[in-house]
Parts: structure tokens; C-alpha cells; sequence
């Protein structure tokens, strides 16, 4: 335990120094860039700050979870209770079974709710570091997209530099050259289009909060309130399925009459947005679906790997709406069953495990 402690003070000193507001330094940036941003490192025997941070990131999960493999590569495992933290449970019950005095019982279980904490905050100090690695990424991008090409002369070298250095080009290099920076331009217009429409939402919808107090967005064409699901426009605009099969359905008269599920929806149908008049493509369309009130009221107990909190969650939403249904849930890994056992227990839903097929071949009730 005080292992676990050191190690996970480490880790969110190194995180908290990555990922402080206001510019990266020029020095950190550099450091990165030559330690693994780069193809061919420069210095291999230097680490800088982010690698030594996702080393201690490492350590901090292999003391704080235990593995499982559930396929057949090395990356394809679950996370579960560490065997510290099983140990502890062992212990913790022996004890209440043994009667013993009520403070050490509550010692124990606080640990235990402790340990818990401290496995569902990994994910926050992963992705927190995640988002400190994307950030030093994008400033080495922007460093190099700074720089400046130079037509390779006659002589084969401009200012002391190789022809190997591939932001000197050949005269043949030019044409082709121009071409992928067009198509590169045209690329990085439509995906900053994209989500400066986003973010037209997005302030659209705290411009809404404040004003109303309630997350409360309506379509404009039919003024029914946005709840569940809803389309947004590149513009930043937003409209109901209902009125977004019309719109397409006016350019695509011989789509089918079934309800407008996004999936289903014509690719490559472009119409003009009915609020700003801007031209798009369904392509472009992004579409939003959230939970409802009785979904948002749902509390998964435990901490599991992404999959598995998945099939829980679908499985209790099941329960919260039709009691009386049952499903079946497959997998050629009796590990991965029994870890889903494991949770659907701790959530309060029965549930049968079946290993052997003959038994169940011979009684199947």
C-alpha cells in the first residue's frame, strides 16, 4: 500500500507539470521531438518528460490492477483488482466473520472503498496524460509546418544542408509538390469548417443554460425540444431526425418511407442548410444521441474494463425497461464470462453462467 501511494504521488507530480496551462517551452517541445517523435532518435540513451511519465503511468498500473488476457494479442487484456486488494477483501471478511473489534472492520473496508477511488481515478490521470502527449504532438506540427522549403539548386546543396533534408526540393519535386499542398489545404479547410461548427454548437447550447437554466435546445424548423437524439450541421446548427429526413428526402425523393435513422440516411446528398443558406454534404452531418432521465439515474457498481462496463450498463437498461426480458451474452473466453458474472453479481442481476455445453445440452432450463 505504501508503495502504491509513492508511486501514485509520482505520477501526479510528472502529469501536473505536463499539463499546466499557457505554452509548452520551446526546450520541452525539443526534447520530446528528439526522444520519440521522431523516427530516427537522435540521442536514444535521453528520455525526456513525457516518456518518464508514461514509464512511472506504467508502473502505476501494474500495482494497481491485475491482467487478464482476453484475446489472442498482448494488448487484448482487462483490467481487474489488484491481488493486494483481493488479499485486503480476504482479509476484511475473515475478520468479520472472526467478530473483531469494529474500528479495525471499518479500517478495512475504508481502504477497501480507497483502493476503489484510486482505480477509477487512473482512468482521469491516463487521460489526462493522453491529452498532455496529444498537446506536445501538435505544437511539434505546428514547428514544422513553420518551416520553409527551399528549391535545391544546381550544385546539389543550398546553405550547407544535404538533399537528403526533405524541406529542400527538386525542380522535378515542384508541380507534384504544389498538388499534395492544395489537396492538403482543401482537406484541412473542411475539418476546421467542421469544427468551428462545433463549437457554434457548442456555444449555442451554454448561450441556451444560461438563458433558460435547462439544457433545453429546440429544432427550428418544428420547435419540438431536442431530447434524445438530433442532428448538427457543420454551420452549428441543429435539427430534429424527423426534420432532417425532409430535408434529404426533397433531394432524394426515392429514399425509403422508414423512420429516419442516421444510418439510413442518403450518402452524399447535399442540400442547403434552412437556417444560414449553407451549402453541405449528409456526410457532413454529425449526429448527437444522449441518455435519458432513467439512463442518467443508472449507477454501475465496481470499476471494469471498457467493454465489460458496456455490457452491464446495456444489460441494466434492459432491466429498466422491459423487467421481465432476458439475453444471452456469448464469448469464446471463459475468463472474459467470468469477469462479466462477476460484475452482473455486484450490480443485483441474476444471471446463470454456463461453461460446459453438455449440461446444458441435457437440461436446458
Amino acid at each position: 500500500i505504501d508503495k502504491l501511494e509513492t508511486q501514485r504521488s509520482e505520477v501526479l507530480t510528472q502529469v501536473d507539470a505536463l499539463s499546466k496551462p499557457g505554452p509548452l517551452s520551446p526546450t520541452l517541445v525539443a526534447a520530446a521531438t528528439q526522444c520519440h517523435l521522431k523516427t530516427n532518435r537522435i540521442n536514444p540513451s535521453s528520455i525526456c518528460d513525457y516518456c518518464e511519465a508514461e514509464t512511472a503511468i506504467k508502473t502505476y498500473e501494474n500495482l494497481l490492477f491485475s491482467r487478464y488476457l482476453i484475446g489472442t494479442e498482448e494488448s487484448d487484456t482487462s483490467r481487474s483488482m489488484s491481488v493486494c486488494e483481493r488479499l485486503l477483501k480476504c482479509i476484511l471478511s475473515f475478520i468479520k466473520s472472526k467478530r473483531a473489534s469494529p474500528q479495525l472492520c471499518m479500517a478495512g473496508k475504508q481502504l477497501s472503498v480507497y483502493l476503489e477511488v484510486m482505480r477509477k481515478e487512473f482512468k482521469h490521470i491516463l487521460a489526462l496524460w493522453i491529452a498532455a502527449e496529444q498537446r506536445v504532438r501538435a505544437c511539434d506540427e505546428l514547428s514544422m509546418a513553420a518551416r520553409r522549403f527551399r528549391l535545391l539548386e544546381d550544385d546539389g546543396c543550398m546553405y550547407g544542408s544535404g538533399i537528403d533534408d526533405p524541406f529542400i526540393l527538386t525542380q522535378a519535386d515542384l508541380f507534384s509538390s504544389k498538388l499534395q499542398f492544395i489537396s492538403d489545404q482543401r482537406m484541412s479547410r473542411a475539418g476546421l469548417r467542421k469544427s468551428l461548427g462545433q463549437l457554434t454548437y457548442l456555444h449555442n447550447l451554454v448561450r441556451a443554460q444560461g438563458e433558460e437554466g435547462e439544457d433545453s435546445v429546440s429544432c427550428p424548423i418544428c420547435s419540438i425540444e431536442l431530447k434524445e437524439q438530433w442532428a448538427v450541421f457543420p454551420c452549428g446548427h441543429c435539427f430534429c431526425m424527423e426534420c432532417l429526413y425532409t430535408l434529404t428526402r426533397q433531394h432524394r425523393p426515392f429514399m425509403s418511407h422508414q423512420y429516419p435513422h442516421h444510418l439510413r440516411l442518403s450518402q452524399g446528398v447535399t442540400f442547403d442548410c434552412p437556417m444560414c443558406r449553407e451549402r453541405l454534404s449528409s456526410n457532413e452531418i454529425n449526429y448527437i444521441k444522449t441518455a435519458s432521465d432513467a439512463e442518467k439515474d443508472l449507477q454501475l457498481k465496481g470499476s471494469y474494463s471498457t467493454k465489460i462496463t458496456a455490457i452491464t450498463a446495456q444489460l441494466l437498461k434492459i432491466k429498466l425497461q422491459e423487467p421481465d426480458a432476458k439475453s444471452l451474452v456469448f464469448s469464446s473466453n471463459s475468463e472474459v464470462l467470468k469477469l462479466i458474472a462477476h460484475a452482473l453479481k455486484e450490480n443485483d442481476i441474476q444471471h446463470a453462467f454456463l461453461q460446459h455445453k453438455n449440461h446444458f445440452q441435457l437440461n436446458p432450463d
